[in-house]
């Protein structure tokens, strides 16, 4: 076929009557010299008011473009996140993917908010990179031998995302050598910053957009000030209740229980906090 240049384009989409710019500066290049051969294509753009440059390539273009499953590489690079996937995919109507994943983001909450995800929580995460096994297919996306840091708090686990019910589902195990439970509490209860050394407001709308059930475990936490050892919690959001329950963690020389709660009602919502200690000092 060729090599086809892309020089300055835009992507348009017309919604509602109006069209409405996807892409803008839009420049590469795509190179598929016959049809037994492999294809690449290389290019950059402007999306959502980041540079974002982007690299296909697959030595059997024509399987791939068939339905038929066939290898392939593809990476995603802009400021706010980076993401790239290696490995074997079908295009067809049961498509599915199986290959080795990346993601990297400096702020998650910039992420979240550049990809207008509808969950962009108002503190500031910080960094997140995950790499995992990934299987995609017929609506679910597995994550084996994960390994996940969290504001350079390194774990490892397994994660299940699903999307055949009316809200996307996520569940899995992580467990983590040291661990900061605020920055891991503000992935799913987002607080607003006050800009302040005190509590900020929590915005509960979070509780809408997915539902979650992860279990969590670290051999060192902390929490603000208190340092915790030895670990076991949950993280649970359904139909607007999201609860967060450590059901073991040893610290000020005893064990301690806790949990928090958000539960989302007509009338406001109510927050609950629950705290048990035995043998401290």
């Amino acid at each position: 076929f060729g090599t086809v240049e892309l020089r300055d384009g835009r992507v348009v989409a017309s919604l509602g009557g109006k069209d409405q710019e996807i892409l803008s500066s839009l420049t590469g290049q795509a190179n598929w010299a016959a049809m037994n051969s492999n294809a690449t294509l290389t290019a950059t753009g402007i999306w959502r008011g980041e540079s974002v440059a982007v690299d296909f390539a697959s030595p059997k273009p024509l399987v791939l473009f068939a339905g038929g499953a066939a290898p392939l590489t593809l990476s995603v690079k802009a400021a706010p996140a980076t993401f790239s996937f290696e490995g074997v995919a079908s295009m067809s109507d049961n498509a599915y993917f199986d290959g080795q994943a990346k993601f990297a983001a400096p702020s998650l909450r910039r992420a979240l908010e550049w990809s207008q995800a509808g969950i962009a929580p108002g503190a500031a995460i910080g960094s997140v990179s995950v790499a995992s096994k990934v299987t995609a297919a017929a609506g679910r996306v597995k994550f084996e031998n994960t390994t996940v840091a969290l504001d350079n708090n390194p774990g490892m686990g397994a994660l299940d995302f699903s999307f055949g019910e009316a809200l996307p589902v996520i569940s899995g195990t992580l467990a983590f050598d040291t661990l900061d439970l605020r920055s891991f509490l503000s992935a799913f209860t987002p607080l607003a910053p006050t800009g302040e050394a005190g509590p900020g407001e929590i915005d509960t709308s979070f509780a809408d957009k997915i539902n979650l059930d992860l279990r969590v475990s670290a051999a060192h936490a902390t929490a603000g000030p208190v340092q915790l050892a030895d670990v076991a919690a949950t993280a649970q959001v359904k139909n607007g209740l999201a609860v967060f329950d450590i059901s073991d963690a040893s610290a000020f020389g005893g064990n301690i229980q806790s949990s928090l709660r958000f539960d989302r009602k007509l009338e406001g919502t109510q927050v609950e906090i629950r705290l048990l200690a035995s043998d401290v000092d």
